[in-house]
């Protein structure tokens, strides 16, 4: 059987059904030019292995601008998603993608700088964080954030094999071209999507072990436990987070609401520093309750 096809209008024409024309200049070739250039400015100066550089101009402009996109990309979906027409709401996609698209170059490049920079700050003496390294670290936690909202936008059945056009995912015009295979193009919103899930969970849970370190030197009242090893706690979190995200993502068939599981990843944060095998209990629990109920 042959795989479906799209074929999106993805011309500013005066129908204009996916709202192209109506992008704002800040996704232009002039903005994004701008905003491309900072990326790989900062990018050059990390892999150039001089992280811990106090010169961040590139890194700060360039996390603030993907921050702006990640902002209006949860904003555009909210404002699409109150719309009762439904002809209306398909013309917020244009906008949508826009956002998306820059929102996830940006952590997409985020990444890898966050992880050299960790890496040279894991052979320093201190293993102390640097400014960039923080800057990069907090600056992508709205992003994932965002990324990670589209699984609420999208069909249900993922594992089924029959994508068609009419799904919400497929009329999208992020990363789709005429003649892409409908399912190869929801594979990559999915793929877009677990990446924002994995940063999410690891900078939940990152956050919430340096929240229960601080409240325990808080507690006792030592100086000398104020700054944890925050370098073994980003790597151990980030391989959890990873298995979490996972785990999640094989639950994404079931019908259900991603939006309450917010609620679950501070305390999984907390938990990461008291003691790591109660994730395994609980994350049965969970999975076992979520699938029966």
């Amino acid at each position: 059987m042959e795989t479906p096809r799209l074929n999106l209008d993805l011309s500013p024409t005066s129908l204009d059904p996916l709202g192209i024309n109506k992008v704002s200049g800040f996704y232009g070739p002039g903005a994004w030019s701008g905003w491309f250039i900072t990326m790989l400015c900062s990018f050059y100066n990390v892999a150039r292995f001089k992280p811990r550089s106090s010169r961040l101009q590139d890194t700060i402009i360039f996390v603030l601008a993907t921050n702006w996109a990640a902002i209006d990309f949860l904003r555009q979906m909210d404002l699409a998603r109150q719309e009762s027409d439904i002809s209306r709401a398909e013309e917020y996609k244009g906008r949508i993608a826009a956002a998306l698209l820059m929102t996830y170059i940006g952590l997409l490049f985020a990444s890898p700088q966050i992880a050299v920079c960790l890496a040279v700050a894991y052979n320093c003496k201190d293993k102390r964080l640097s400014p960039r390294d923080i800057v990069l670290l907090m600056g992508s936690y709205i992003p994932s954030i965002a990324l990670t909202s589209l699984y609420g936008f999208m069909a249900r059945n993922v594992r089924s094999s029959n994508f068609e056009a009419t799904h919400w995912e497929n009329t999208l015009p992020a990363f789709a071209h005429d003649g892409i295979e409908a399912e190869f193009h929801a594979r990559c919103l999915q793929a877009v999507a677990l990446l924002g899930l994995i940063w999410t969970i690891s900078m939940s849970l990152t956050l919430g072990s340096l929240l229960l370190h601080l409240g325990r030197a808080f507690l006792t009242k030592s100086q000398s436990r104020v700054s944890p090893p925050i370098i073994d706690l980003v790597y151990t979190n980030t391989g959890i987070a990873i298995l979490l995200a996972l785990i999640i993502y094989a639950f994404l068939s079931v019908d259900y609401d991603w939006g309450f599981f917010w609620i679950c990843f501070a305390p999984l944060g907390f938990m990461a520093y008291i003691d790591l095998n109660f994730y395994v209990p609980l994350l049965l629990f969970l999975a076992h309750s979520m699938y029966h109920s």
